[in-house]
This record gives C-alpha cells, structure tokens and sequence, in this order.
C-alpha cells in the first residue's frame, strides 16, 4: 500500500501542479477576456468613425456633383457671353468698315468741293465780280 500512496502523494502532487496551471490559464484567460473586451471596443469605435466616414464620403460626392454642375453652367454661360461678344465684335467692325468708307468719301467730296472752290476763286469771273459782292455785303450790314 506504501506504493499506492505513493502514487496517490503522486497524483496529488501531479494535481495541484495541474491546479496552478489551470490558475494561471484562468488568469490569462481573463487577461485575453479583457483584451478581447478593449478589442470589441476599438472595432466598435472604428466601424462607428467608417460609418462617418461613408457619410461624410457621400456628402462630398454630393458636393463634387453640385460644384461639376455648377462648373457646367458657368463654362456654357462663358461660351455664350463669348459668342455675344464676338457678335459685338463683327457688328463694330462692320460698322467701323462703314464709317471709314464714309469718312473716305467725305475727304474725297471735300477735296473736290476745295477744289472747285478755289477754281471759281480764281476765275475771272469771280475777279471781277469782287466789287459788286463787297458793295452787297457793305448793303446787307447797313440793312441788318
């Protein structure tokens, strides 16, 4: 029997050595618990941040769309104010083209009219018709 509780002293000893094991595996389970806790709660907080995130991510979206739109209308109400200004332009070349011609036909008439003006001038008829027109314009002062 001596060898049996032997054993049994063994066993006991085997036993509590288990025992200690199982503490201490107990302790780091506890330990993983929390981990595992404090891990829970880093996810939680990190999917509740990606959830801002999507939203956020949405509204910008929204706001790449307003601003393209916006950009859209700006670029075709440009294009148009170029058109009309470019219509401005051809009306005013145009009507500068006109006026230069005008202005050229002006000069011509003019040098015609100065010329013809100093033909009858030197005319003499003109001469000798001087003494009448000033006793006219010496009349058209005294009657005035």
């Amino acid at each position: 029997m001596a060898g049996l509780n032997d054993v049994i002293a063994e066993k006991d000893k085997d036993l509590a050595g288990l025992n200690d094991v199982i503490f201490e595996k107990d302790k780091d389970l506890i330990e993983l618990n929390h981990i595992i806790d404090k891990n829970n709660e880093s996810i939680s907080i990190l999917k509740n941040d990606f959830s801002l995130l999507l939203e956020d991510n949405k509204n910008f979206l929204n706001d790449i769309g307003f601003l393209r739109r916006e950009i859209h209308d700006i670029k075709h109400e440009f294009s148009n104010e170029l058109s009309h200004k470019d219509v401005i332009i051809h009306n005013l070349e145009s009507s500068n083209e006109t006026h230069l011609i005008s202005i050229t036909a002006l000069k011509k008439e003019n040098n015609k009219l100065k010329s013809s003006i100093n033909i009858l001038m030197s005319s003499k008829s003109w001469k000798l018709t001087e003494p009448f027109r000033k006793l006219m314009n010496f009349f058209r002062k005294i009657f005035k």
